[in-house]
């Protein structure tokens, strides 16, 4: 997800509008990503990281580098979860764009 959120970083310069587009732009990617999750597809949920991903977790081990090793942690969350409504949703995740 990092090109997508450096790509959409607001300077000052920025109107409200551009802020309000930019906020809508990664909602949607983030909400993609948690029906991905829901509904078991590997693609979607990989779609918008980067080979060399670095990802920080709460299991040991704390981190994961390379999206090689971030999918194995969706293959572990998998083998808990069969995915569908009520298995992976997101709440709260309040945005700002500077």
């Amino acid at each position: 997800m990092a090109p997508l959120l450096d790509r959409c970083r607001c300077s000052a310069g920025f109107s409200s509008d551009r802020s309000r587009s930019n906020e809508t732009e990664i909602r949607t990617v983030i909400e993609d990503w948690a029906k991905a999750v829901r509904e078991v597809d590997m693609g979607g949920i990989l779609a918008h990281h980067t080979e060399d991903i670095l990802m920080f977790d709460v299991p040991p081990p704390l981190q994961w580098k390379g999206i090689e090793a971030y999918r194995k942690t969706w293959d572990l969350f998998f083998n808990y979860s069969d995915g569908g409504e009520g298995s992976f949703d997101l709440h709260s995740y309040p945005l700002e764009s500077e």
